[in-house]
């Protein structure tokens, strides 16, 4: 049977029952997001979170802005399912105006290197980080 999708917004031809086994519905994807990742197609999606040490780093201009504290972290063993070295953001979980993502770099297919900045301690120190990798699945 055809599906159609009407002008008024109703949608004919599908049969009552769901999707045949086999197929991907959103709750499977919801299950295995919430693990860690999901490979859709060839895609291959990961996220987690990290919290960053209780010591920062003084007075360094060598990442390309200046600033006064940094924090360098690598994340190791926490990427999987991965063809190649994927792209990966960080963002943290900020209470100070002046916290900056200084650099994510050193990809691998297992880990990553990830810096922040910021004039003051407190804007870096014990904040949550979150990441999130995408690319070609293994």
């Amino acid at each position: 049977m055809t599906i159609t999708i009407n002008g008024n917004g109703t949608v004919t031809g599908i049969s009552v029952g769901g999707l045949p086994d086999g197929c991907v519905d959103k709750d499977t994807i919801a299950d295995e997001y919430s693990s860690g990742g999901v490979t859709i197609g060839g895609l291959r999606i990961m996220h987690g979170s990290f919290t960053l040490a209780s010591s920062t780093s003084s007075a360094s201009d060598s990442f390309g802005v200046s600033c006064q504290k940094y924090i360098i972290h690598t994340a190791s063993n926490v990427l999987s399912g991965f063809n190649s070295a994927p792209f990966v953001t960080c963002a943290i979980d900020v209470d100070h105006h002046d916290t900056n993502p200084a650099f994510v770099r050193l990809i691998t297919t297992t880990g990553f290197t990830c810096a922040f900045s910021c004039s003051r301690d407190s804007g870096l120190t014990n904040k949550t980080v979150r990441w999130l990798a995408v690319g070609d699945a293994s």
